[in-house]
């Protein structure tokens, strides 16, 4: 005797018992399947994880960006180019790298295929070399800039050439003032802008990114600009830039989250980050020093030639600056449909093979 009720239908899907973060999917699970529930965090501990990766993530940006604090006096010390100066940085980036690819290459064999998956996204693949070509600005200003503002005040006469060390770290410091509150203000500024947008606009979060970007560019093109003629000024413009490009912080993050399955999050993430590493501040502090050392033929070697020559070579960022926003922007065209993708493929209507 077969009863009339219906069968339950087996269906294929990506979701797990755990409630994934952007999932759409309000399906409950039946009521003769066994569930786990697990407890939620308390927000006491969230307050204190946050906290723990924040610290540990400003050890890692500490040691690699407190060569740019000392580099005149690194450079007098050693009596060492603009190039092999450049390299110091790099080096330390391309060491990490090196190592995380060793990693990621044991595992190559078994993800291969499903990584490749992550390509068909065409938002991951525009965000991701959006999020490289920021890398690539902000590698270059964090090393350079100190040095380019200490060449500019020789250069004005507002300060002697530094010919034994310690050299005047005043600007390194007022530098990494400005920038550490520029990063605040832009990140709580970038949340706010696309929580209010993000609603009405469903890619509002690349728009914002492209502007941030898009903006920035001439900030930074004037900041470089003034920098012969005003100190004060060329701060100013400076704040300005890196407020607006940290706009773009916390936005890239959610970017990726809600275009990439949960399941592939992990992965996308690590790519991700070795890409804008490898081709972004790991090597645009060795490529501005070699411009500017390529540069030296075409003068005499004096402080006023080193700074115009490094001058020239910073305004390369600028220009990668605004080849970023392009790259969001084309991430705007296609993020709809990818995240409609991502949340259906989440949802179980769709099947990864």
């Amino acid at each position: 005797m077969t009863s009339n009720q219906p069968r339950p239908r087996t269906r294929l899907s990506l979701r797990s018992n755990s409630v994934h973060y952007d999932s759409l999917s309000t399906e409950q699970p039946d009521s003769d399947t066994p569930f786990m529930r697990t407890n939620p965090i308390s927000q006491k501990r969230s307050y204190i994880t946050v906290a723990v990766l924040c610290y540990i993530n400003l050890l890692n940006y500490m040691d690699r960006y407190t060569i740019a604090g000392v580099l005149l006096s690194i450079q007098n010390y050693f009596g060492i180019p603009d190039s092999t100066s450049g390299l110091l940085q790099t080096g330390i980036s391309l060491r990490r790298e090196h190592c995380r690819t060793g990693f990621y290459k044991t595992n190559m064999s078994i993800y291969c295929v499903l990584d490749l998956c992550l390509l068909f996204s065409r938002s991951f693949v525009w965000s991701s070399l959006g999020v490289t070509a920021m890398a690539f600005v902000t590698g270059a200003l964090a090393f350079w800039t100190p040095t380019f503002l200490s060449r500019a005040q020789v250069t004005q006469g507002l300060r002697p050439p530094c010919k034994e060390e310690p050299c005047n770290p005043l600007d390194s410091y007022i530098f990494g003032a400005i920038t550490v509150v520029t990063g605040i203000v832009g990140v709580f500024l970038g949340t706010y802008i696309s929580k209010q947008l993000r609603d009405r606009l469903p890619n509002a979060d690349p728009l914002i990114c492209a502007v941030g970007m898009l903006s920035s560019s001439p900030c930074f093109f004037i900041a470089i600009i003034l920098a012969a003629t005003s100190i004060p000024a060329t701060y100013t413009f400076i704040a300005i830039g890196e407020t607006l490009l940290s706009l773009n912080w916390a936005i890239l993050a959610d970017i990726l989250l809600y275009v990439v399955v949960p399941t592939r999050r992990a992965t996308a993430e690590a790519l991700q980050i070795m890409v804008c590493h490898l081709l972004g501040d790991a090597g645009s502090p060795y490529l501005i020093g070699a411009i500017s050392d390529a540069l030296l033929k075409y003068d005499q070697e004096s402080p006023h030639w080193d700074f115009r020559r490094l001058e020239y070579s910073i305004l390369l960022c600028p220009i990668i600056g605004i080849l970023g926003g392009v790259f969001f922007f084309m991430t705007s065209l296609y993020i709809k449909e990818d995240r409609k993708a991502a949340e259906l493929l989440n949802s179980g209507n769709n099947v990864l093979l």
